[in-house]
Parts: structure tokens; sequence; C-alpha cells
């Protein structure tokens, strides 16, 4: 994802009293009152803390059902930035006015299934967070916009772990992905790069679970799969550096030496179980 944030606000102004179709993805986040939305086919209720999203082309209409109106940060956005010349706000219009060619589809190529469809969940973590995305947006000329836009790919990558969460966890995938690809030449930004976070982002998020950063939990990975070969393969020294992912031999023999308490070689003549 590289966002560019068209439009962020506090407000409580809800004009619409039909359903609308957005040229560009939005949010709505409850920060008080209640209310119902109507989107893509569906209802929901809306409470605080409550995050509404919904990609261009889905109808919506949010509406306050008690007395207290609801307050709510907007925000109007692309997930990449080919339409970064299209400034103006993008008002949504009426279903039936909406022109499909005008539709700024950039979710469909973000690179995460979660914003293909609509959803409303609890986010009360993001309070915080979306409150200051409007005010840097409203209050900072061009450079709070930009950090606006960053604060959102920040939240964004929040609802994708914790719809991950619900199907195993970030951690979990990658997991997954460091097993399969461990033998390549990886570091922190292709690895975070092939899961969709920023890798500042992933490799905290991974040490808070592991204990370890990324890069020390895939050197002991490798160092593993080495020393798995090395009891059970003919081949030599310099072809399992190769093939669990280091660079040279010497690289490897050292870091198996800090590992381990003996060489490779050592290892392997004396037949060690480690």
């Amino acid at each position: 994802m590289n966002i560019f944030l068209r439009y962020a606000a506090e407000t409580t102004n809800l004009p619409n009293h039909f359903r609308t179709i957005a040229y560009d993805a939005r949010i709505l986040y409850i920060l008080s009152g209640r209310g119902e939305l109507d989107y893509g086919g569906e209802r929901a209720p809306l409470e605080p803390c409550g995050l509404c999203y919904y990609p261009p082309g889905v109808p919506y209409y949010p509406r306050s059902v008690s007395a207290e109106p609801m307050r709510f940060v907007t925000l109007n956005f692309d997930f990449t930035r080919e339409y970064a010349a299209v400034t103006d706000t993008q008002l949504p219009v009426p279903e039936s006015a909406c022109d499909s060619a005008r539709l700024m589809r950039t979710h469909e190529r973000c690179g995460e299934a979660l914003f293909h469809a609509p959803f409303v969940t609890d986010a009360p973590a993001l309070h915080d967070v979306m409150r200051q995305i409007a005010r840097e947006f409203q209050s900072y000329g061009a450079h709070g916009r930009e950090r606006a836009a960053a604060l959102l790919q920040y939240a964004l990558y929040r609802l994708c772990d914790q719809a991950e969460d619900a199907r195993g966890g970030l951690y979990r995938r990658t997991l997954d992905y460091l097993e399969a690809h461990y033998a390549e030449p990886l570091d922190n930004r292709a690895i975070a790069r092939a899961l969709s976070y920023h890798p500042n982002y992933l490799n905290a998020a991974f040490k808070r679970e592991s204990g370890a950063t990324l890069h020390r939990f895939l050197r002991s990975l490798r160092l593993q799969k080495a020393a798995r070969l090395l009891r059970e393969s003919d081949m030599t020294v310099a072809e399992i550096a190769r093939a669990v992912g280091f660079e040279n031999a010497d690289h490897f023999s050292a870091a198996f030496s800090r590992q381990y308490g003996l060489s490779p070689t050592m290892c392997r003549r004396r037949g060690a179980l480690i």
C-alpha cells in the first residue's frame, strides 16, 4: 500500500438521506453517539469505536438513530497514488447516478484481500489514531497531509492484523513464509513486502510474539536446516551454506559456531544431535 489521503475530518454531518456511492475508498470511525449503516445490502449497528470501511462502488447510507448525533472521523483515500492528481474531495453521488468509469479501484491492487469488500468492525485501539489523522490533515498543510496518510497506512495494517488474528495471526503467517522461503536471499524488507507490511512494523510484531527479530529468527532457522543437512546428507559445507541461504561458507561457519559451539565440520564428524 502507498496511501493517498484525499480528505479527513472529524464531523457530525450526515448530509445524505439515501444510499450513495463513493468514487474512492471510505472509512467512517465512530467517536460517539449511535447509528446504523446500510452498506452493500447489509445492515450493521454503529457504536463508539466502530469502524466502517467500504470500497468505491459500494452503496452505503449511515444514519444516527439516537438522540445524540454520531460524531465520527470520515476519511476518503486511495490505496495507491495512481490518482494523486485528483485532489478534490470526490463527493459521493446517489446510487442511481454513479458513473462506473470514474471508480478509483485501487483497493483491488493493494495486496490485502481484507479491503476488497466492505466491513464493519470494532477498533478501539485506533480511536486516538483516527482523531490524529483528521487533525494532521486539517491543520498542518502539505506535510500534515503526508503524516496523516502515513498514520492511515499504519491503521490499515492494524486492521489487517486484527483480521489475521481471527484466521491464525500475522505471526503464524510470517512463520509459514520463512519456513517456505528461508533458502532465498531475504532481508526484512523483502519479507515485509511479500506479506504486504511495513518492515519496521512486521519486525516489531514478530518480535512481540517470538522474542526474536526477523533477522535473528531467520538465521537460527537456516542454521537448524543446515544442522540437519550435515547429519543426513553428503553435501559439502559450502553446498549446505548455499542451500540454506548463506552467501558464503565462511559466514555460515562463523554463524554456526556461534549458535552451536562447534564448527559445521566438527558437527558432522561427531554426528552431533543439535
